[in-house]
């Protein structure tokens, strides 16, 4: 665990927040549900834009960030990469794919507020 990434409780305010508003996408909310269910809840955006019905990474790419956003905003998160490093760490494996590793706090969060399994 990173010491400054937000924590359990943190990231429960924040998805419920943007939930009470409305602020969650279908396609959003059906993301972070495959991340999730990805083993060890690494997925890479080929496979994820495949689980969730988008042609391309690139799409994904964007709405991942465009999440990471609505995020941050909402729980006035500063922290250091991109956008949706609020969501997870990224790694380029042997292959040149890029491996997304869902933070285990946000994964414990959606766990916690059911709605992964």
């Amino acid at each position: 665990m990173r010491d400054y990434l937000p924590s359990v409780a943190d990231y429960k305010r924040g998805l419920q927040k943007l939930d009470r508003e409305k602020r969650i996408a279908e396609n959003h909310r059906n993301m972070l549900i495959a991340h999730y269910n990805a083993p060890n809840h690494t997925i890479t955006a080929t496979a994820l834009a495949q689980e969730v019905g988008y042609k391309r990474f690139t799409a994904v790419n964007l709405q991942y960030g465009t999440f990471g956003k609505k995020l941050r905003e909402v729980m006035n998160w500063s922290g250091p990469g991109q956008e949706s490093h609020i969501i997870a760490s990224f790694y380029q494996d042997e292959t040149g794919e890029w491996l997304w590793i869902m933070h285990d706090n946000l994964a414990q969060a959606l766990k916690e507020l059911r709605w992964v399994r």
